[in-house]
């Protein structure tokens, strides 16, 4: 499963709303690629973190290496 990434785009061109990518996120290499994108302002993770066996702290090692925003525990 994944984002069309280029759909993303093209659409955040034209709209002058927040957008949040969303659409059964599959892995956290795609995680990272969208979060990447200048023009998207957040990315609906439910697919992924509850669906995905280790999803979720895959996907926050990924995050954190990559250093974008998230929080940061001891």
């Amino acid at each position: 499963m994944s984002y069309d990434i280029e759909a993303i785009k093209k659409f955040s061109e034209v709209v002058l709303i927040p957008l949040i990518a969303a659409g059964r996120i599959g892995n956290e290499k795609l995680l990272s690629e969208t979060l990447l994108i200048d023009s998207i302002d957040a990315v609906a993770t439910a697919n992924l973190f509850n669906f995905v066996g280790d999803g979720l702290p895959y996907a926050r090692k990924m995050i954190l290496e990559i250093n974008d925003n998230i929080a940061r525990w001891s």
